[in-house]
């Protein structure tokens, strides 16, 4: 969101700030946003880690210097099969027509540079590409799944604060090592573990109900 003063990059103080201007993160523009940049920066898949992986710095530098102005490239006609969602999961078609518009434009890479600031040009860029195909997508009907609020879908510095209160959260969680093969390894053990003790207290309140 445009401010005359740098916002901090704490996250924290970000998201202090954020709560008294955003929707929460479970409103509909929040999923809805948070959801289409998975699918366009490959994160559906546990085993793909292509979200993570840094510009070269040449390609950093190069990828700065680009003019706002390859934002301006049409995109193509989304496929009738990704216009009806059956869930909140957005089809990899998206992420199909979001790297090829990035490669007709000329930018050289299709993630965030997450050790940068969110205000680098380099994620200034990707995050207007991000939503530049969101508002594609919402003017063609995709999210009627998620009942979002006219205003709000209409609100661009809404859209950009969203996006820059995710970006922030998952740098975060890059710095911290949350998403580290051995912490995804152990998340998934956990997730199994209660999955598995949750279906044996089922079995035990029907095989033993209460007298």
């Amino acid at each position: 969101m445009k401010s005359r003063h740098p916002l901090p990059t704490n996250t924290r103080k970000v998201n202090s700030i954020y709560t008294t201007i955003l929707p929460k993160s479970t409103a509909p523009l929040c999923r809805s946003i948070a959801s289409f940049t998975r699918t366009l920066l490959d994160l559906n898949s546990r085993s793909s880690n292509v979200w993570q992986l840094s510009p070269t710095p040449q390609d950093f530098q190069r990828g700065c210097s680009l003019p706002s102005s390859i934002l301006m490239h049409p995109i193509p006609p989304i496929p009738d099969s990704a216009t009806s969602l059956q869930n909140e999961k957005i089809p990899e078609a998206f992420r199909e027509l979001y790297l090829q518009d990035l490669s007709h434009s000329g930018f050289p890479g299709a993630t965030f540079c997450w050790q940068h600031p969110w205000d680098s040009p380099w994620n200034q860029l990707i995050a207007q590409f991000i939503l530049k195909h969101w508002r594609n997508a919402n003017q063609s009907g995709v999210f009627r799944i998620f009942y979002l609020d006219p205003r709000e879908a209409s609100n661009h510095d809404l859209h950009l604060g969203t996006l820059h209160r995710w970006f922030l959260g998952r740098a975060e969680g890059l710095r911290l090592g949350r998403f580290s093969p051995v912490r995804q390894t152990a998340k998934k053990a956990s997730e199994s573990k209660s999955k598995w003790r949750s279906q044996v207290q089922h079995i035990h309140c029907v095989v033993m109900p209460a007298s």
